[in-house]
């Protein structure tokens, strides 16, 4: 059974379309939704499911069943241990407690984004490795990516009142905090919880030198 599932070194599309789709539209929720809506959608929707991915790990049954249905989106070592998608959501919901809500939205939108685009480009071409098996290509992929929906997300939201260099000057710094954020490993922690909190840190150094 456990050569069905994808590991990292996989291009395993439906998990990227997975996580790019669902993401994002949490990005969309937190920008339409009031701060309290967000918590209750939050507790009373992701945390159930939390719960259930969590509890595969103690059922043989249970997680039997559930495989069978998020099995396509499933990497080989998550089989009987937490899925990407709840590290996404301890990663998230942390990042909204901490954060401001333009911060955390923001780096939600890089969490969307960076990670499949950088997984994508760097199974098709990241021969050069920079920092384990993080690719050049890879990189360099997602701050194109990060920069764009930087650039988009400012330019539809308008927060800040710039002139046209210094809103390119911050979309591209922006993008590289995208980036780099994917980039950087910490240990064994899943990146899918690491990714959004440093974005966060990184982000509110940024903006806070052009408010």
């Amino acid at each position: 059974m456990s050569n069905f599932f994808k590991t990292r070194r996989d291009l395993h599309l439906p998990r990227k379309i997975f996580h790019l789709v669902v993401i994002s539209m949490i990005t969309l929720l937190m920008i339409n939704c009031s701060r309290r809506q967000c918590w209750n959608l939050y507790f009373f929707v992701g945390l159930p499911l939390f719960i259930l991915d969590f509890l595969r790990a103690y059922s043989h049954r249970w997680n039997k069943f559930a495989l069978k249905v998020i099995g396509p989106v499933i990497r080989k070592h998550e089989i009987q241990k937490l899925s990407g998608s709840s590290w996404a959501f301890l990663g998230i919901g942390l990042t909204y407690f901490l954060f401001p809500p333009i911060i955390a939205q923001l780096s939600t939108l890089f969490l969307a984004i960076g990670d499949p685009i950088a997984s994508f480009f760097g199974v098709l071409y990241g021969r050069t490795k920079i920092i384990g098996q993080k690719s050049f290509a890879g990189s360099l992929a997602a701050f194109v990516f990060c920069t764009m929906g930087a650039a988009f997300f400012f330019f539809i939201l308008s927060p800040y009142n710039l002139t046209t260099p210094y809103w390119i000057l911050l979309t591209l710094l922006c993008g590289f905090t995208g980036a780099l954020s994917e980039l950087i490993p910490f240990g064994k922690l899943d990146d899918n919880l690491t990714q959004p909190l440093l974005n966060g840190v990184l982000l509110t150094l940024i903006i806070g030198g052009f408010q």
